[in-house]
């Protein structure tokens, strides 16, 4: 078992000062929901009798906004829709002292509980508290992690990235590392999550309550071309719901990351930062073989936000640049000069060549790969050292408005962009990638109060996510060099799995031109209503998605089995898509929901809802259209059907998800809390544009098996004339079933004091399914019953093998498709210890015990993980570890308050000049530990004989198979 281990350690003076000291050590291994909170409580005399008609008055001290409420004759109130901040409540009745709270700061999503006990006495008289609400949730089912202003402000990253704080929750995963690099970027790009077991693309980011979707391909992850998530001075807080959470929250059943922009106040505040980091104070690493490579990254900006009408009309902006020169430190496995002149090894002989005659043609595609600088790495290939340097330039930008108007109607609006372009150069120094991102936000909300127990709001939304990527030649390449006429020279793959010596190289030739402009626009409303012990909130959500893709050119990929068949010209696969029509999708998403919160006892909350999510599928904007079904017998038809809607049969009509759950009070005194939940969840089905737009006749993809190299330079109208030349489809099953989960917990939770809980949670789901990738043309099977079917020597009667290379349809290559095949389980024991901040000191440590199984872990390319199924027939093959299982995670943050300067022990007597200087430091740290991922073996040839050369094989412990 691998282990990793980081952690983070940061020295600042206050939180307006930079950080000065960083270290980092690493081994590898709804209607739409509204970014508010709310308050709720009882009011009691002395003796605990219930005090009816009292008033409540909640005013935030940050923006003088107020709201005004009574209590019911049970004593109960519950102000909502309540903007993040920091607030004072107010309970007066005649005969009473006035009560007040002070110091309550409310979190996105809260609802925090505010009890006042009055005593008897004159109105004028005020008796204040002040303190924090309580940190024992008793009032929902839902496990959420809040990420507040002062970690995302105080605690160190490393890159300045906010999305990072994710996994300070228990049960949370930073997925990114075994996202393969180069793999068309899919899964987006920026870090990938898992959340309490869930797959990274199950998750929902949302931006002040709008989708916060990602760029690239299955990019349900924001990104940016930096791989960062820039703006943290723009962020004030952000909570991380995992588990069981209400009805007002779906399309995805992943975790739901909902983040909260800073705001104006009556106060003039700001900030002005400059972070660098330079190649000067690094380390060498084992591949730096030169020396150190340069590396120069600045990240800059200024934020600030005020009034512009006092208690009424406010303003926050934000600018964030980033600048990097980063030396990369490549090694590339090329052909060695031997093997230029058509001279490999003798593996019967060591230390001798054998001639291998070149194929006329083949010398010119050798030169795609550099000449060797480093020593041999055996079977014909040397090492290729090189330190080019990648070149990143991103501008970040946040304005946010905010007006109040008579206290009954409110209005906000938020306008985000990320832009930026890099250029990367590739290990083979031939070709370099060029890389543009665009993200775009806009938020628009209103509010109206129309009594204390009747609050409506709507939102409109808007998110848009360019993407491009292409590859560039640094050196002259020969335009007949091409596969595709008009065309730069496509890839060149041979050998081993990662293309790793012997006999394996470095991946040559230039990736195709993709690119893609995803819009979203959403339309919600949703209305709040309090009756005596309910809480009812329902509402309804409407979604329209367009997606124009140009993600559909494949400009060619020749592959070999060794490097000898490169030099004679024998190409095991080639396929192209020499016709490539842009795509321009469409879907229709809605939903409507209702959720009643009862306070059925004093001590016990119960949670009900239901929330019905519906599309009209997908549909291509001119009926350029094409996919494949399957006939009777199961067999793929060979001819797609054509038209303007990817499905045959719309699955996504009536997806009802029941969601219940309770919380109880054992002791009725706020310090320990039983919840438990229970909830059924859908992933709407809303970005497969990269798999459904390679098919007849507006575009295909075609394919040759055990060809002759080089390949003629083919056109659209060439292509299928090719010798042997077959359509290799890749589309999406026609009837597809929308990803399901149903989870399930049971949470407990303590308080020790009252700055002090624990909690303990066993979190569980079953997911099915989920969508996998699967290639429905592969070989017949043959069962062996040795020796009437010839069985290879060493098999046993009953094993499956595949003696030809004959596929179910031969009129077509392999039909590679995404389908509703897969299935998850989890079962996990989250654990938490949360210190609120008291005498300078607040931390959170939690420990994750899980297990995660499934069948297919991700659309994306992984690279500890197959992404294709190995057998259409027996799903169970693929059944195991998940590929984002980690069995053991902890995690510990927090800050220390240096104890110098004014009200401290030490220093506090100095003159004012040295006292402020000496006081304001603080040590803020992150550690993480957790279990290492698995992995599955992979061979880099298709030995099973199956047809699926697209998909490695696992290697079996029979050696004959």
């Amino acid at each position: 078992m691998r282990y990793f281990r980081s952690l983070i350690i940061g020295l600042e003076r206050s939180r307006s000062l930079l950080l000065v000291a960083g270290m980092i050590a690493g081994f590898a291994a709804q209607a739409w929901p509204q970014a508010t909170s709310s308050i709720s409580g009882v009011v009691a005399d002395s003796s605990g009798a219930a005090v009816p008609r009292a008033s409540l008055t909640v005013k935030n001290t940050e923006t003088a906004m107020s709201r005004n409420v009574d209590t019911n004759d049970a004593g109960l109130y519950r102000v909502l829709s309540l903007p993040v901040g920091h607030y004072e409540v107010k309970a007066e009745r005649e005969g009473f002292k006035t009560g007040v709270r002070s110091g309550i700061s409310l979190v996105v999503g809260q609802e925090a509980v505010v009890n006042f006990s009055l005593e008897v006495g004159e109105l004028m008289q005020q008796v204040t508290v002040t303190g924090e609400a309580p940190l024992v949730n008793t009032t929902t089912a839902e496990t959420a992690g809040l990420v507040g202003e002062r970690a995302v402000k105080d605690l160190p990253l490393n890159g300045r990235s906010f999305d990072n704080l994710i996994t300070l929750n228990a049960g949370t995963i930073n997925f990114s590392p075994m996202h393969t690099p180069g793999s068309n970027y899919t899964g987006g790009l920026g870090n990938r999550f898992s959340i309490s077991g869930r797959r990274p693309d199950a998750n929902l980011f949302l931006l002040n309550g709008v989708e916060y979707g990602g760029n690239g391909s299955i990019a349900t992850s924001p990104g940016s071309v930096s791989r960062q998530l820039l703006g943290i001075d723009a962020v004030r807080e952000f909570n991380v719901l995992k588990d069981n959470y209400s009805a007002e929250y779906g399309k995805r059943s992943g975790g739901q990351i909902n983040i909260v922009t800073m705001s104006g106040t009556n106060q003039l505040h700001g900030s002005v930062f400059e972070f660098m980091r330079n190649s000067a104070l690094d380390a060498r690493n084992f591949f730096d073989q030169k020396g150190i490579p340069p590396f120069q990254r600045n990240n800059f900006g200024a934020s600030v936000g005020g009034p512009i009408v006092k208690d009424q009309t406010f303003l926050f902006g934000n600018y964030e640049g980033f600048r990097q020169r980063l030396g990369l430190s490549h090694v590339a496995f090329v052909p060695d000069d031997n093997a230029r002149r058509g001279l490999l090894p003798d593996p019967s002989r060591p230390g001798q060549l054998i001639d291998v005659p070149l194929a006329p043609g083949v010398a010119p595609y050798l030169n795609l790969w550099p000449v060797a600088n480093g020593p041999s790495a055996g079977g014909g290939t040397a090492l290729f050292f090189s330190n080019p340097k990648q070149r990143i330039r991103e501008e970040f930008g946040t304005v946010r408005f905010d007006h109040t108007l008579f206290g009954k109607d409110s209005l906000y609006g938020v306008y985000t962009i990320d832009d930026g372009e890099s250029l990367t150069p590739g290990p083979d120094s031939v070709f370099e990638t060029s890389l543009i991102v665009r993200s775009q936000v806009l938020s628009l909300t209103a509010g109206h109060v129309f009594s204390p127990s009747l609050i409506n709001t709507f939102s409109f939304g808007f998110s848009r996510a360019l993407f491009s990527s292409s590859d560039i030649a640094v050196i002259d390449i020969p335009p007949s060099l091409a596969y595709l006429q008009g065309q730069q020279v496509g890839r060149l793959s041979i050998g081993t799995i990662g293309g790793s010596g012997g006999g394996g190289l470095t991946l040559a030739g230039a990736n195709a031109p993709i690119g893609s402009v995803r819009n979203f626009f959403t339309y919600t409303d949703g209305l709040q209503i309090t009756k005596g012990s309910h809480l009812i909130a329902a509402g309804v959500w409407f979604g329209r998605l367009q997606e124009n893709s140009e993600k559909n050119l494949n400009i060619g990929r020749v592959t070999f089995a060794t490097l000898t068949d490169l030099l004679q010209g024998r190409a095991q696969v080639f396929a192209a898509s020499p016709l490539a029509n842009p795509i321009g999708l469409r879907s229709l998403q809605g939903a409507w929901y209702i959720q009643d919160t009862i306070k059925a006892r004093p001590n016990l909350t119960i949670n009900a809802g239901l929330r019905h999510e519906f599309t009209n599928g997908w549909n291509e904007v001119a009926g350029r259209f094409g996919n494949y079904d399957n006939g009777p017998d199961g067999v793929i038809l060979s001819q797609p059907y054509v038209g303007s809607q990817m499905f045959t049969k719309n699955n996504a009509k009536r997806l009802f998800g029941p969601r219940v759950g309770l919380a109880w009070d054992p002791f009725s005194d706020g310090k320990m809390a039983i919840r438990a939940g229970f909830g059924m969840y859908y992933s709407l089905i809303d970005d497969l544009a990269f798999w459904s737009g390679k098919n007849p006749p507006f575009n295909f993809q075609v394919q040759l098996q055990n060809t002759t190299f080089p390949i003629p330079q083919i056109t659209p109208a060439t292509a299928l004339s090719l010798p042997g030349a077959l359509v290799s489809p890749l589309g999406v099953q026609p009837d597809i079933d929308t990803p399901v989960l149903i989870s399930y917990n049971l949470r407990m939770e303590r308080e020790i004091t009252p700055n002090l809980a624990v909690s303990a949670s066993y979190v569980g789901f079953h997911g099915y399914n989920d969508l996998v990738l699967n290639d429905f043309n592969t070989t017949f099977p043959t069962i062996c019953s040795a020796p009437q079917n010839n069985c290879p020597a060493g098999l046993a009667d009953g094993t499956k093998y595949f003696p030809a290379t004959r596929r179910r349809n031969p009129t077509i290559g392999s039909a590679k498709n995404t389908a509703s095949l897969g299935s998850t389980y989890y079962n996990g024991l989250q654990m938490e210890v949360t210190r609120r901040l008291s005498q300078g000191i607040t931390f959170r440590a939690n420990y994750t015990w899980s297990k995660s199984m499934d069948v297919g872990s991700s659309l994306a390319a992984l690279a500890n993980n197959a992404t294709t199924i190995l057998d259409p027939e027996n799903l169970l093959l693929d059944r195991g570890l998940s590929g984002f299982d980690i069995r053991n995670r902890f995690s510990l943050s927090g800050s220390y308050e240096l104890p110098f300067g004014q009200g401290k022990p030490l220093l506090g007597g100095l003159r004012p000049a040295f006292e402020k200087l000496a006081g304001g430091w603080q040590l803020n740290f992150i550690l993480g530990l957790q279990g290492g991922l698995p992995f599955s073996p992979q061979l880099g040839f298709n030995h099973s004989r199956n047809g699926n050369t697209s998909q490695p094989d696992r290697p079996s412990l029979n050696p004959s198979f």
